[in-house]
């Protein structure tokens, strides 16, 4: 450690070797790791492979996944290359035509859908099927004589008039 910190000291050019640089280094140098409680990678390899604990019977490795004909990548051609990166492409709502945030939906439940509307239509009468009809009259039934008897006589002596002339 402390001839790397003396390559460092040393590798800095003289402008920059000023006297925060050098108490900087001092104080790594105090401030340095205690290795009495530190492994080397070696020393962790070997404490995993002599503990015997991790029993990995039931577990398969890559190249016996891969002979059993499990897909370990991703082997669809019609797949882009952008869908099998591990980070994905970020579009705005802007970006992708989306309806801003402040867009308010309007309530439809209850309203009768395009497929109701037409299904029902499809089976009531036809507007032109009802030309020459009459309107329903309150208190009148489906004929009623609404001429009075003396309404009628009149009449009667008119058309024996017209006959005549």
């Amino acid at each position: 450690m402390q001839a790397e910190l003396d390559t460092i000291k040393e590798s800095i050019p003289e402008p920059y070797n000023d006297i925060q640089v050098k108490e900087d280094i001092n104080h790594l140098k105090e401030e340095k790791a205690d290795k009495a409680d530190t492994y080397t990678k070696k020393e962790v390899d070997d404490k995993i492979t002599g503990s015997g604990s991790v029993d990995l019977t039931d577990y398969y490795t890559k190249q016996e996944i891969e002979s059993k004909g499990y897909l370990t990548t991703e082997t669809d051609p019609t797949v882009p290359d952008w869908a099998k990166q591990p980070n994905k492409p970020v579009y705005t709502a802007s970006e992708v035509g989306a309806l801003p945030d402040t867009t308010k939906i309007p309530d439809v439940t209850g309203l009768a859908t395009k497929t109701e509307l037409t299904e029902g239509l499809a089976t009531k009468a036809d507007i032109f099927s009802l030309n020459g009809k009459v309107d329903k009259i309150e208190g009148k039934g489906l004929s009623t004589n609404d001429y009075t008897n003396e309404a009628v006589a009149q009449l009667a002596q008119l058309w024996k008039l017209d006959k005549a002339i």
